[in-house]
């Protein structure tokens, strides 16, 4: 019942981004992420396997490239990352720490962008939101917009994890990626 809800959230989310008209390209650029969400906390705590950071956006041919910062055994690092079209208007497909359905659920380009994943990984499926900022704080208007996106998608304000502007493996954002997923 919950993957029903889940499903008929995500589609009504998809067709108002399609009805917005949004041109892809907009999306491309440097990003920050502000906040995350998840119905699996462990993979959003320190350390988690999803508690990353985006730096860049590109999107080329219809694809999705992102630079991502993470931090792994105290450290800071770059990888990149494809997500691939799929035939489907906002989803795409992504190997990156398990198997995910990657959807693109609202943006406001200048401003902010929502992502959303069906995550296969190490045996469990999870749900996560994403909520990308152009701008290193995010503004009030736009958290309580993610808010009521997640609770559209089935997850709570509880499950809801803001990032400090200051833990984003920021001495990176300069560095040259690795390659890796």
């Amino acid at each position: 019942m919950r993957v029903l809800l889940l499903t008929v959230g995500l589609a009504l989310l998809c067709h108002r981004l399609q009805a917005q008209g949004q041109q892809a390209s907009a999306l491309s650029g440097s990003w920050y992420t502000g906040a995350q969400a998840s119905n699996n906390s462990a993979f959003l705590r320190p350390g988690g396997p999803f508690r990353v950071y985006v730096d860049t956006l590109d999107i080329i041919d219809g694809n999705m490239h992102a630079v991502l910062l993470l931090r792994e055994d105290g450290q800071c690092k770059r990888v990149s990352v494809t997500a691939f079209k799929t035939d489907v208007e906002g989803e795409f497909l992504l190997d990156f720490r398990g198997h995910s359905k990657l959807y693109v659920v609202e943006a406001e380009p200048d401003s902010f962008l929502v992502l959303y994943k069906i995550n296969q990984y190490e045996g469990q499926t999870s749900v996560l939101a994403e909520l990308l900022v152009r701008e290193p704080v995010t503004q009030d208007r736009i958290l309580a917009r993610f808010g009521s996106i997640c609770e559209e998608l089935g997850l709570s304000r509880e499950q809801i994890l803001l990032l400090d502007h200051k833990d984003r493996c920021q001495e990176l954002r300069t560095g040259t990626p690795e390659t890796g997923n």
